[in-house]
């Protein structure tokens, strides 16, 4: 009798364990914007103001910068990611009797390094690239012809939290002016502050 109860607790110990489900680990939520898998591809659309134009907005003023654009992304390390982009490019120049937009579309590659992190982050980028001109502004007698042209530059820092990218910081551009006839010149570098708006859709 004996032997019969050790051989049914046995048995019963056997079935027991075969039908039991295995203990796992719960896994991580995954999060698209964590910027930690090397690979992952993202579609950045935006825009961005001068830094005080959302003020200068409720006084019905022209901003004095604007953009919109977007830039293709790649996660190449854990915290490191590159971009190429092109954008439309505007900026008010204003004197005492008249002001005008000064338009082009730069060019540019990006790099951005982002904080260690979950769901939020906050990141520094810069991007350097080339202005092409959409329109060119006359004035003065001999005529002289301004528009921004050449070497683009930029950076900032900010947060991003899930997908959602704001930052502020400053772009430089080039105005290039010539006379009737004349070959361009660097007039000189135009700088804008301003505040930055992206949203970062997932490729892959």
């Amino acid at each position: 009798m004996k032997k019969i109860i050790i051989s049914f607790c046995l048995l019963l110990a056997v079935v027991l364990s075969a039908g039991a489900q295995p203990h796992h680990r719960p896994r991580p939520h995954q999060d698209y914007y964590t910027y930690s898998n090397i690979g992952e591809a993202r579609l950045h659309i935006g825009g961005e103001l001068g830094i005080a134009d959302p003020v200068a907005f409720f006084w019905h003023r022209a901003p004095r910068h604007y953009s919109i654009g977007a830039m293709g992304e790649i996660q190449v390390g854990r915290r490191l990611s590159l971009g190429l982009g092109a954008e439309f490019y505007g900026t008010r120049i204003s004197d005492q009797t008249y002001y005008a937009y000064y338009n082009s579309v730069p060019v540019y590659g990006n790099i951005r390094l982002s904080s260690p992190g979950y769901g939020t982050k906050v990141f520094v980028e810069a991007r350097v690239g080339y202005a092409i001109p959409v329109n060119t502004v006359s004035m003065g007698y001999p005529t002289s012809y301004y528009e921004t042209r050449g070497l683009f530059t930029g950076g900032g820092v900010g947060l991003n939290c899930y997908g959602n990218n704001i930052s502020i910081g400053i772009n430089a551009i080039d105005l290039m002016n010539r006379y009737d006839y004349g070959t361009p010149g660097r007039s000189r570098v135009i700088t804008n502050f301003y505040l930055r708006y992206s949203y970062a859709i997932p490729l892959n």
